[in-house]
């Protein structure tokens, strides 16, 4: 695979960096063991494969996610609470609650990508 084609699959909403199912899995991992054990599934697939010119470590991996939608509407779910509970007492906006954020935006891009194939 070379740099165009590994850029153009690492955009689509069902690939995810590994910080991103790792902060997943590490939000859901002490009330939604279930949720995160998808995710260690996951982290356990085979990751993506670099083209060989390729200087990112293992921190830049990325993974093609195949969740059903119903897992990954309970994930969102899940990370939307988290969120909800992370936002300040005044109702301002959080250092968590920002983190939580982005990852509720990408799971509900993976959602609706969801949706989309399976029309």
């Amino acid at each position: 695979m070379n740099a165009e084609e590994y850029k153009a699959i690492c955009v689509r909403p069902d690939v995810f960096r590994r910080s991103v199912l790792e902060a997943t899995e590490q939000a859901l991992l002490q009330q939604h063991l279930s949720s995160a054990l998808w995710l260690r599934a996951v982290l356990e697939s085979e990751v993506l494969p670099k083209p060989e010119l390729h200087r990112g470590s293992e921190e830049s991996d990325c993974f093609i996610v195949k969740l059903d939608v119903v897992e990954a509407e309970e994930i969102a779910e899940h990370l939307l609470d988290a969120e909800a509970g992370a936002v300040g007492q005044n109702g301002e906006t959080t250092a968590d609650a920002s983190r939580f954020a982005s990852l509720v935006d990408a799971w509900a891009r993976y959602i609706r990508f969801c949706d989309r194939t399976a029309s």
